[in-house]
């Protein structure tokens, strides 16, 4: 399915027809991120960036850089992912994108989960919450919501290490 998706995509590219596009090349790098296949998605990423060069399109911008961000921490790049979570959350909020910007946040929340970071995590993710409100429910905000649930668990239940904390 994700070829022939990709061929649509090069077809309606030699027809002219470039609206779109680069959201369909970040929904098949999140298909890319979701098989496994890392270094395809960043290359999907680069293309649809490239095309919202050529195109100005920018509706699906921020989620391209947290899409990229989730690529290249699958593959060990912590502080380039960390970087373009911090730009997709910075890009979603002049768009005024508050979804984009939530799904951002909590991507960095959970890259700096696993970094042992859990103090900034619940801080970076409070306030989203709070900016987004605490209670909505989308499929986003309840993401945010188990997110938080977690760090709050972790640091009731004393699991973390408290040295981790600051690296």
């Amino acid at each position: 399915m994700w070829r022939s998706s990709s061929g649509k995509l090069a077809s309606w590219k030699e027809r002219g027809i470039r609206l779109g596009v680069p959201n369909g090349l970040g929904l098949l790098a999140e298909l890319h991120l979701k098989l496994g296949q890392f270094e395809e998605g960043l290359a999907a990423v680069h293309e649809a960036r490239a095309e919202q060069h050529a195109t100005g399109e920018r509706t699906y911008e921020a989620e391209l850089y947290r899409v990229e961000g989730e690529l290249l921490r699958a593959t060990g790049r912590e502080r380039k992912a960390r970087s373009r979570f911090i730009h997709a959350i910075e890009t979603a909020h002049k768009q005024d994108a508050g979804l984009f910007e939530l799904r951002a946040t909590s991507s960095l929340c959970r890259l700096l989960r696993d970094m042992g970071r859990l103090d900034l995590a619940r801080q970076v993710l409070q306030r989203a919450r709070t900016r987004f409100g605490e209670h909505l429910d989308s499929p986003d905000h309840r993401e945010a919501s188990a997110l938080m649930r977690e760090l709050l668990e972790c640091a009731y239940q004393g699991r973390c290490d408290s040295s981790a904390l600051h690296r």
